[in-house]
C-alpha cells in the first residue's frame, strides 16, 4: 500500500457521501450478476437518505470513513460499519461484532485498504472485548469470501439475504479474538 490512508468516525453531514459510495459499490459488485429490478429495490430500501440516517442514529451502529489525502484536501473513498448489541442484523452474536459493511470505491480496491479497514474492524471488536467479529458475506461472493478465509474467518452457518425480490443465500463467517 503506497498511499497513506486515514480511518476515522463519519460525521453526519456526510450520509450524502455514505449514500453514494453504497449505491455506487453495491451496484459495481453485484449488479452484473443481479436483475437490474432487485437491485433498485434494495438500493431504495437500504440506503436511502433516510435508512442510513436511522442507522446512523441506531445506538450499537459506527460508521468510519477511509481518506486519501490530496492536495485538494482529504477525500472519503469508501466506508466501514460495525454493529454491537442489539443493531446487529442477526442474533445469536451477543458477544460479537458484526462487520455489516466494507465499501470501497473500485478505484480503491485491492489497495490494500479493504484489509486495513479488516484489520481496524478487528482492533475496535478487541477493544470492546468481544469474542469475535462476524460478517455475511453472498456465497457467489467468491472474492470476498477468498478474502475473509485468508484472514481466518471460518463458515459458522448460512442466512437468508432478501435482494429486491430474489432470495439469496449470505455465508455467516466468523473470527474467534
Amino acid at each position: 500500500m503506497d498511499k497513506a490512508y486515514v480511518i476515522r468516525p463519519c460525521k453526519i453531514d456526510e450520509i450524502h457521501t455514505l449514500q453514494w459510495i453504497s449505491e455506487k459499490t453495491f451496484t459495481d459488485t453485484f449488479g452484473a450478476q443481479n436483475k437490474r429490478q432487485d437491485i433498485e429495490s434494495y438500493l431504495e430500501e437500504s440506503f436511502s437518505f433516510i435508512e442510513l440516517e436511522q442507522q446512523w442514529h441506531l445506538e450499537g451502529s459506527s460508521f468510519y470513513c477511509p481518506e486519501e489525502g490530496s492536495e485538494n484536501g482529504a477525500e472519503v473513498i469508501g466506508y466501514l460499519k460495525l454493529n454491537s448489541g442489539d443493531a446487529q442484523t442477526e442474533e445469536g452474536f451477543e458477544d460479537m461484532m458484526e462487520i455489516q459493511r466494507i465499501y470501497l470505491l473500485e478505484d480503491h480496491q485491492d489497495s490494500g485498504l479493504g484489509e486495513l479497514l479488516l484489520n481496524y474492524a478487528i482492533q475496535e471488536g478487541k477493544m470492546a472485548n468481544k469474542q469475535g467479529v462476524w460478517l455475511g458475506v453472498w456465497e457467489n461472493n467468491h472474492a470476498a469470501k477468498s478474502f475473509y478465509h485468508k484472514h481466518g474467518f471460518e463458515k459458522i452457518g448460512e442466512h437468508v439475504f432478501l435482494l429486491g425480490e430474489d432470495n439469496q443465500t449470505d455465508d455467516l463467517l466468523l473470527l474467534h479474538l
